[in-house]
């Protein structure tokens, strides 16, 4: 089958940390148009990019994480608290949309929260 957009075939997915390093590619990734079209966001400036970054990879309250995609940095997932909820946000760079990612970038996610609560479970005082 040809390497189109519906028919491409599944990445293997990984996560790990948001590093200082992938900032400059998820900066340009943020950029898309139609990502932000989808998305109903705005792209941010180099500045407020920068800024958000270093308040998101300083609160050890987020979990951020970067997608790698066949081992191509793809996007980022982080979970975070908002009005005493919890959120999740992600974003895949355009091209590498459509191979059940974000599917695959969700469920490890959610895989390490459940195991961060339950470590944190674990340590209360009984």
């Amino acid at each position: 089958m040809p390497d189109t957009p519906t028919h491409r075939r599944p990445a293997t997915v990984r996560l790990r940390p948001v590093t200082a390093a992938d900032l400059p590619a998820l900066f340009l990734q943020q950029l898309d148009p139609d990502a932000n079209s989808m998305a109903a966001t705005h792209p941010r400036s180099a500045e407020a990019f920068d800024a958000h970054w270093a308040s998101i990879l300083a609160n050890p309250a987020v979990v951020a994480r970067a997608i790698l995609a066949d081992g191509t940095l793809v996007g980022q997932i982080s979970c975070f608290q908002m009005h005493d909820q919890h959120n999740v946000g992600y974003w895949i760079a355009k091209p590498h949309w459509n191979r059940a990612i974000a599917t695959h970038a969700l469920a490890w996610e959610k895989k390490l929260l459940q195991e961060r609560l339950a470590t944190r479970q674990d340590a209360v005082p009984a």
